[in-house]
């Protein structure tokens, strides 16, 4: 088991930009946060249907035809209702009544909306932190509120230990379950 520090983290995130960090996969989340950043300065707290399919197809693709299952009437008022709840139970919870989302798609839509505050949960990161001695976040087989909860606690307090942001720190720990934990 490795010893976790920052210099490790750094390292893995750096694998994984490498790797990974290229094409429209960046684009979208550096586009789409930034726009949305802008449009929430605005007053204007929702997604429209464009804006919730990029995100949903970039953490997940294969659920694209529940996603379009979704009306622009219907993710605008459950966007509105979870962006501008102040309870991180409802904010996520709500978002699970959009067809094809469930915990992954939720939090990522959260960590768009809100980089600095909602990791996205990933089965690789929780392989990851369980290997690194975080054994009470094993994958459960089904995700709650409490898991979630939990799970955004230790990746909150990893990314302030470290002096690191959220993504950076889950960006290494998915690439470190990505090398089997080498």
């Amino acid at each position: 088991m490795a010893e976790l520090n920052k210099n490790l983290l750094l390292k893995w995130q750096n694998e994984y930009d490498q790797e990974y960090w290229h094409g429209s996969d960046r684009e979208i989340e550096e586009t789409m946060k930034e726009h949305l950043h802008k449009k929430f300065k605005a007053g204007k707290l929702y997604l429209d249907k464009d804006e919730f399919n990029k995100i949903c197809y970039w953490k997940a693709k294969r659920n694209k035809r529940n996603y379009s299952n979704n009306s622009e009437d219907y993710i605008k008022f459950i966007t509105t209702q979870s962006f501008s709840s102040s309870n991180d139970r409802f904010k996520i919870e709500v978002l699970t009544l959009l067809n094809g989302v469930q915990y992954p798609v939720a939090s990522t839509i959260l960590h768009f909306a809100f980089p600095d505050k909602y990791p996205i949960i990933d089965w690789r990161v929780l392989w990851s932190l369980c290997r690194l001695g975080f054994t009470d976040l094993k994958q459960p087989a089904k995700y709650t509120f409490d898991f979630y909860h939990k799970y955004m606690n230790t990746i909150s307090s990893l990314s302030k230990k470290y002096e690191l942001n959220i993504r950076v720190v889950d960006k290494a720990l998915w690439k470190y379950a990505d090398n089997k934990g080498g």
